[in-house]
């Protein structure tokens, strides 16, 4: 990723919360749907999203009264948008703690996906939520009933869940408005 690309993924996430603050809104969530809708615009490849964001890429946050174009992002509600960033940011960490968790974020040899990944990670922890230490798991579901992850021993209680999101792009959870993700963390 260029110096450029990189500079305006800044200022577009400083303009964005500033003119959420204005409108009444965290900056936080202003800052998250600009620059993430900068990222999406720069990103035209295709897979690029999944590069990005691995087994989320399918998730789309909620959209705005009245929009119907899930992947246009001037139609996604901007809190559903800023949740959904900082569940990815969680996911991140999740992965970064916990060597069984395997996340699909960029491996191998292209060095642009490896640096919007981190981008990406970077401007989802601009407001410093990270998940706390103990919270080791995650586990992306379907409805809206909470429920323990099925296959896991025990020591885990749910900490925290996030959504709902669109699912766009199918995969191991069903396409459908509601999908949650899901945190865990050991008790023991």
């Amino acid at each position: 990723m260029t110096n450029d690309v990189a500079a305006n993924l800044i200022a577009r996430a400083v303009i964005g919360g500033t003119a959420s603050v204005i409108g009444g809104g965290k900056f936080a969530n202003g800052a998250y749907t600009a620059s993430f809708g900068y990222l999406f615009n720069q990103l035209q490849h295709p897979a690029a999203p999944r590069a990005i964001y691995g087994e989320t890429a399918g998730l789309y946050p909620q959209l705005s009264p009245g929009a119907r174009n899930v992947y246009d992002v001037v139609n996604w509600d901007p809190a559903s948008a800023a949740e959904l960033q900082e569940a990815r940011a969680w996911v991140a960490e999740v992965q970064a703690r916990n060597a069984n968790v395997h996340y699909s974020q960029p491996q191998g040899n292209n060095p642009i996906e490896q640096r919007q990944w981190q981008l990406a990670v970077d401007a989802a922890n601009m407001a410093g939520n990270l998940s706390p230490p103990d919270v080791r798991h995650f586990f992306i579901r379907q409805d809206a009933v909470g429920r323990q992850a099925p296959g896991w021993a025990g020591g885990q209680a749910p900490f925290r869940s996030f959504g709902p999101f669109i699912n766009a792009g199918g995969g191991d959870v069903p396409r459908g408005r509601q999908t949650y993700i899901d945190f865990y963390q050991g008790i023991r």
